[in-house]
């Protein structure tokens, strides 16, 4: 078995066999992927890092782990190949896939009042021998992940396909409308106070870090210092947005005019990266906040 630690601190190991899981694990969690049905045998080593499992229907998978994460690039060798893989995931108790708007897939773990990211299947891609991409996108069926490659008579066997899954909590959240509208009022009164004090002195990394400390404090039980590192990561961005004047300063009135926009009863996505802040978007609120299938707030 060949194993190594991910940059994030989590162990990745490949199995010998095909009939066996990659492995992602920490001391508190653990996520099992597994391969395409179809695969057979030994694995061969080809790299320190890198092994390859064959199949008798036309294709096979190169299981890698990265610095980040793990991937398995699927080579279909002709257009006998089938166009659909199923990579069954196992998950502990609490957690599920949950498709993005930009075609990726998150491992999410659930909480009161919504869930958070620990690991992301990156958008998929394909490519065939010429270097053209090939359609390819996932669908979620329970815990197994389904990517569909759309090859054409134009497409230029081998084709490669790539699901990459990185680990390691980020700055992503899906929160039901009434825990974000029960939950952000209470900033206010802070708000108040404060924006005419640290905002002044310390600009709104300050003001952004305050909040989460007070306010945020739900996520410092279940995920500890990663939690800070994330909120370090958003208040920092923050405040790099606010310097830029990419986006003008909220007062306390601007967000609960926004809360009234939330939908109590639906569920909202926000990713960090995306660059929308995360207290207040002069846009709207539901620009900050994407409203998303409720079942990526109850784990559904």
């Amino acid at each position: 078995m060949t194993s190594a630690t991910l940059s994030s601190g989590e162990s990745a190991s490949l199995p010998d066999w095909a009939s066996g899981q990659i492995k992602v694990s920490s001391s508190t969690d653990a996520l099992g992927l597994g391969f395409p049905a179809g695969l057979t045998g030994v694995g061969t080593a080809i790299a320190p890092s890198t092994t390859l499992y064959g199949s008798p229907d036309n294709f096979s998978v190169a299981a890698t782990i990265t610095s980040s994460g793990v991937r398995e690039s699927v080579a279909m060798q002709n257009s006998l190949a089938p166009s659909v893989y199923s990579f069954p995931v196992t998950l502990p108790a609490g957690e599920f896939l949950a498709s993005n708007p930009d075609g990726s897939v998150s491992v999410m773990k659930s909480f009161s009042g919504g869930s958070v990211s620990l690991g992301r299947f990156q958008a998929p891609w394909a490519k065939d021998a010429a270097g053209n991409f090939v359609t390819t996108t996932y669908t979620i069926q329970g815990d197994t992940l389904v990517q569909h490659v759309d090859v054409t008579t134009a497409t230029v066997f081998p084709v490669v396909a790539d699901p990459y899954i990185t680990w390691g909590w980020g700055p992503y959240l899906n929160l039901t409308g009434g825990f974000i509208q029960g939950e952000f009022p209470q900033a206010q009164a802070s708000l108040d106070s404060v924006w005419g004090t640290l905002l002044p002195a310390f600009g709104v990394g300050a003001v952004c870090a305050y909040l989460a400390y007070t306010y945020f404090g739900y996520l410092a039980g279940p995920y500890g210092a990663a939690a800070s590192g994330a909120f370090g990561i958003i208040c920092t961005a923050a405040e790099a947005l606010f310097q830029s004047n990419l986006f003008p300063a909220a007062q306390p009135r601007d967000v609960v005019v926004e809360l009234q926009h939330i939908v109590p009863t639906a569920c909202y996505q926000y990713y960090g990266p995306s660059g929308r802040p995360i207290i207040y978007n002069p846009g709207g609120f539901p620009a900050s906040w994407t409203k998303v299938p409720n079942s990526n707030c109850n784990g559904e």
